[in-house]
C-alpha cells in the first residue's frame, strides 16, 4: 500500500513539475491522463500535450432498457 501512495505522489510531483517548465494550461489532471494514456509512445511531452487537444463532448445515451420486476 505504502509502495502504490508514494508512486502516486512522484508521478503527481513529476507532471507538477513539467506543468510549470512547460507552462502548460492544462490541468495536472489532464496532462496525467494524457501521460497515462500515451505512456508507451516515444513522443516528447511538449509535443503530446499539443497533440493532445482536450475537448469536454457531452455523450447523449439513448433510452437505457428499463426492467420491470412483476
Amino acid at each position: 500500500m505504502r509502495v502504490q501512495i508514494r508512486s502516486a505522489n512522484g508521478a503527481y510531483l513529476l507532471v507538477a513539475i513539467a506543468k510549470r517548465r512547460l507552462r502548460q494550461p492544462q490541468s495536472v489532471w489532464e496532462i496525467l491522463q494524457i501521460v497515462s494514456v500515451d505512456s508507451m509512445e516515444q513522443i516528447a511531452l511538449p509535443e503530446r500535450l499539443v497533440a493532445n487537444e482536450t475537448t469536454t463532448e457531452t455523450i447523449v445515451i439513448p433510452k437505457q432498457l428499463e426492467i420491470n420486476y412483476s
